[in-house]
């Protein structure tokens, strides 16, 4: 009996972990494109402002990535975009890791990391954990390929309790009761987000 239960704290717990991941992985790197996409026409218009570039050269570069049809960002497949800004949220992750032990949605689900001895991580450790997950746990978040690796995590994971990139790094993940609301509320965002993504890869 026992060992029904932990085996089902287990699949929980797994289930909670890969859900805190996919949403704020999503989340996270849809608001650092925003964040750079800001930057850069902000930083194009400094430059036009200031004589450093012609209206004209502006135009040219809106043209370039933005004309219907030809514009580069038009042009390059969705994943593209969506591997290069991962690539840069898990930075972003990474810090919040490192200085808070959680993320926004991994805190939502009572999820937070640890070293073994219960203190916070440095930076670096938690850089290399975000890319391990990232390359053996979500295989880049390619198609195909990455549900094969999620289908190895959660079996690792449920036969044995803990993940390689928290092992080989000595970190503990640890999780706290969280209410139903908190739970409902995570759920309703998970649901949104594969929808979001399943309409998305069809348009």
């Amino acid at each position: 009996m026992s060992e029904q239960i932990e085996n089902f704290t287990l699949n929980k717990k797994a289930w909670l972990r890969y859900m805190a991941r996919l949403i704020d992985m999503m989340v996270g790197s849809v608001v650092v494109a925003i964040i750079f996409m800001i930057l850069f026409i902000i930083i194009v218009g400094v430059m036009a402002k200031v004589g450093i570039i012609s209206v004209e050269v502006v135009f040219e570069i809106r043209n370039f990535l933005f004309e219907d049809g030809s514009g580069v960002l038009e042009r390059t497949p969705s994943i593209v975009f969506a591997t290069v800004s991962i690539f840069f949220y898990l930075f972003v992750e990474a810090k919040l890791i490192s200085r808070y032990g959680t993320t926004p949605f991994k805190k939502l689900f009572g999820i937070s990391i640890v070293d073994k001895n219960g203190g916070k991580i440095s930076y670096k450790t938690s850089l290399t954990r975000a890319f391990m997950v990232w390359f053996r746990g979500l295989a880049l978040s390619l198609p195909l390929l990455s549900i094969v690796t999620l289908i190895l995590s959660y079996n690792r994971y449920t036969e044995q309790g803990t993940s390689p990139w928290d092992e080989e790094n000595n970190l503990i993940v640890q999780h706290e009761q969280i209410s139903d609301t908190r739970f409902f509320i995570g759920i309703i965002i998970f649901i949104s987000i594969l929808i979001l993504n399943i309409v998305g890869s069809f348009s």
